[in-house]
């Protein structure tokens, strides 16, 4: 967990850097991000609950790709380490974060 918590808990530039300055877009982004994270953490929820390593590495990947997009960096980092383990197969990871 410490590489996610060095990183910045909000990047306000981040979105910025993404899809340039236009306020109304990031506010439709941010509109679609809750609804989507919240889908995607049922999903995630139901693959560690089932010991699916691969989907948990495939539902963080996407999370922390959306996440880090609206500049929330740090639950990047969190998504980034379940991705890993995910891929990696590795069960107890999964399951302690």
């Amino acid at each position: 967990m410490a590489v996610a918590e060095a990183l910045p808990l909000y990047d306000p530039e981040a979105l910025k850097n993404t899809v340039g300055d236009n306020p109304a877009m990031h506010q439709r982004l941010y509109a679609k991000y809750l609804p989507n994270a919240q889908e995607k953490t049922e999903q995630l929820r139901a693959a560690i609950a089932a010991g699916d390593a691969v989907a948990v590495g495939q539902i963080a990947h996407a999370l922390k790709s959306s996440s880090r997009a609206i500049g929330a960096m740090r639950l990047g980092g969190c998504y980034e380490r379940l991705e890993r383990a995910g891929k990696a197969g590795d069960l107890a990871l999964i399951q302690s974060s």
